[in-house]
């Protein structure tokens, strides 16, 4: 594990903490000029992190400084270099997005950490869930940030087959060379860190839903195909708490064009909005 000081404690600073990957860096605290910021209810304090002066971090034993802003990189690393010598640019590393020196996260999990500590923070009520699993890649962050929620994960399983293959001509579809059945419930139950909390809905949405009597704090839907994505906002939405959110994948990409018809569609139809993300498909969020 690395450990690492982030030098700011304003929006830059908090961005670069939630892209972070937790398995690789222990965010021992932050760093800030304002000798005040110690009794401000700031961003960084609500998640209970410290906040130092730079004069106060001679004797913490971290590996790297992190600086998030890329107008004052020169100004921070000489006013460290002044107070902790010459030897601290070799564990200076400038946040910028190509850093290859930097684990990061996908913005999408990003956001959701991000998201999962508003919902915590405001003590929205509710399961979580997933519809269109795959290989349980986003499901296990889920599952992570969640750790006392019980998460549903919705998914066949086995891929795409001859039924949702017909939609491709009625929405325009252009398929991938993968049709995602190299996956199996085995596969993605191994990535769960809370096994206990997992509820698998094995089969096609919305049937899966009939037995369910549930509300919800927050949703991912990445099923790709119009008719399951709209099913399920349309399940989703009327279910989801005050303080929510739905997440939808694939919304901005050319390769599933039917998701974005289903959500303007569902947002038009009950005349709400919803927000793009600058994930790698252009995800979209929905909230309550």
């Amino acid at each position: 594990m690395i450990n690492v000081l982030i030098f700011g404690c304003g929006g830059y600073g908090k961005k670069v903490k939630y892209l972070l990957d937790e398995d690789e860096y222990n965010i021992i605290g932050f760093i800030d000029n304002n000798k005040y910021i110690k009794n401000i209810n700031n961003s960084m304090n609500e998640i209970g992190k410290n906040v130092y002066l730079p004069t106060e971090i001679k004797d913490l034993d971290f590996d790297f400084i992190i600086l998030p802003i890329i107008d004052y990189y020169k100004e921070m690393e000489n006013q460290l270099v002044e107070i902790l010598g010459e030897t601290v640019r070799n564990k200076i590393l400038k946040f910028y997005t190509d850093n290859k020196n930097i684990y990061y996260l996908d913005e999408r999990v990003a956001m959701l950490r991000n998201c999962a500590d508003e919902i915590y923070r405001n003590k929205v009520q509710g399961a979580v869930a997933e519809l269109g699993v795959y290989r349980g890649d986003f499901a296990k962050y889920i599952n992570r940030y969640f750790p006392e929620k019980k998460l549903y994960l919705f998914d066949t399983f086995e891929g795409f087959n001859e039924k949702d293959k017909s939609q491709k001509e009625e929405f325009g579809i252009v398929y991938r060379k993968s049709t995602f059945k190299d996956t199996n419930i085995s596969c993605v139950m191994e990535k769960m860190k809370y096994k206990n909390n997992i509820i698998l809905k094995k089969g096609y949405f919305p049937a899966t839903v009939e037995d369910l009597e549930e509300q919800f704090a927050f949703v991912s839907i990445d099923a790709d195909l119009y008719e399951p994505i709209k099913s399920g906002l349309e399940y989703f939405y009327p279910r989801l708490n005050r303080g929510g959110y739905i997440f939808v994948h694939d919304f901005g990409g050319f390769d599933f064009i039917g998701c974005k018809k289903a959500v303007i569609e569902f947002c038009n139809e009950n005349n709400i909005s919803y927000v793009p993300i600058l994930d790698r498909t252009l995800s979209v969020i929905i909230t309550k």
